[in-house]
C-alpha cells in the first residue's frame, strides 16, 4: 500500500525536521526511497539518498545510513547508471567507515555485489551477495536478508547456476508468502518462473518443496529431527516446522509415511544441490 506508506512516512519525517533530531528523521527518509524504490521511481528514491547523505557528511553516529547503501546503489542501477552506482558506493563506504562498527559494513558488502553483478563479474559478486546474506540472516535482519536471497539468486541464475537459484528462491517465496510481503514474493516468483523455463520437466518430489524432500529423504534414513537439523545446518524447530509441512501435504499421519513415500522415488532423481552459502538458518 505505497500510497498509505508515502502519507505516514512524510508526516513522520516533517515531524522529525522539526524537532532537528536526525535520528528520528533518517528512518522514514529511508522508507521514502525505498518505498519509491519498490513503486518504480528510482530517481525519486537516490534524490531522497543523497539528501540523507548530505546530512550524515556532518556526523558522528553514521550507523542509520546504512539502508541508503544498498536502497542508492539499486536505485542507479535501475536508472542505467552503474558509473553514478559505483560513485555512491564508494561515497556510503567512506560515510560508514567513520565508525568502525561491523552491522552497517554489510550494506556495503551488499552494494559492492550488486554493482559487481551489474559488471557482469559474477563470481565475486556471487562472493560478496553471499557474504551479506549470511550476515543479514545472523542479525535477524529479514527485510535486508530476503532481498539479498532474491539478488544472489540473480546472479545465480547469470552465471547458469540454476539449481542454486531454485533452491534460494523457493525459501523465499516460503518466506514472502508467510511475512505477506507481495512485492519481494512477486519478484522472486517472476525469477523462479524464468529458471523453471531453462530448467524444463516435471519435478518427482511434488508437493513438497526442495527443502521438504531433503528432509523427507533423511527421515527416510532414520534420522530424528535433532540429526536432520545439524545435517542441513537449520535450527531444531524449523526442522520439526518442515516436518508437519511434510505430514500435511502428504496427508500423512507418521513419519513412517513420509519415509515409505521418499523411498518410492528413485535415487537417481535429485533435486537441486544445496551449497553451505544456500543453507538458510
Amino acid at each position: 500500500d505505497y500510497e498509505r506508506a508515502r502519507t505516514l512516512l512524510r508526516s513522520s519525517a516533517q515531524e522529525a525536521e522539526v524537532m532537528a533530531e536526525l535520528l528520528r528523521w533518517s528512518p522514514p527518509i529511508w522508507g521514502l526511497a525505498e518505498t519509491a524504490l519498490l513503486s518504480g521511481r528510482p530517481a525519486e528514491a537516490i534524490e531522497l539518498a543523497r539528501r540523507a547523505a548530505a546530512a550524515y557528511r556532518t556526523t558522528e553516529d553514521t550507523t542509520l545510513f546504512a539502508p541508503y547503501a544498498v536502497t542508492g546503489t539499486r536505485a542507479l542501477l535501475a536508472l542505467g547508471d552503474p558509473v553514478g552506482a559505483a560513485s555512491w558506493v564508494e561515497e556510503a563506504e567512506r560515510i560508514l567507515a567513520r565508525r568502525s562498527r561491523p552491522g552497517p559494513m554489510i550494506a556495503v558488502e551488499h552494494s559492492h555485489g550488486l554493482l559487481l553483478r551489474a559488471q557482469g563479474r559474477l563470481g565475486k559478486a556471487r562472493q560478496r551477495l553471499e557474504a551479506a546474506r549470511a550476515s543479514w540472516l545472523d542479525r535477524g535482519r529479514i527485510w535486508e536478508a530476503t532481498w539479498s536471497s532474491i539478488d544472489l539468486a540473480e546472479c545465480h541464475v547469470r552465471a547458469h547456476r540454476l539449481n542454486e537459484a531454485w533452491v534460494l528462491l523457493e525459501e523465499t517465496i516460503e518466506t514472502t508468502s508467510r511475512l505477506g510481503c507481495p512485492p519481494l514474493r512477486e519478484r522472486a516468483e517472476h525469477l523462479l518462473r524464468s529458471v523453471r523455463a531453462r530448467r524444463p520437466g516435471s519435478e518427482p518430489w511434488r508437493p513438497l518443496t526442495v527443502r521438504e524432500f531433503e528432509v523427507a529423504r533423511l527421515i527416510a534414513a532414520g534420522l530424528t529431527n535433532a540429526q536432520i537439523a545439524a545435517e542441513l545446518a537449520i535450527a531444531p524447530k524449523t526442522a520439526s516446522a518442515h516436518v508437519e509441512h511434510i505430514l500435511a501435504k502428504l496427508g500423512a499421519a507418521r513419519r513412517s509415511e513420509i519415509a515409505a513415500w521418499a523411498a518410492g522415488i528413485p535415487r537417481a532423481i535429485d533435486p537441486p544441490v544445496r551449497t553451505p552459502a544456500a543453507q538458510s538458518r
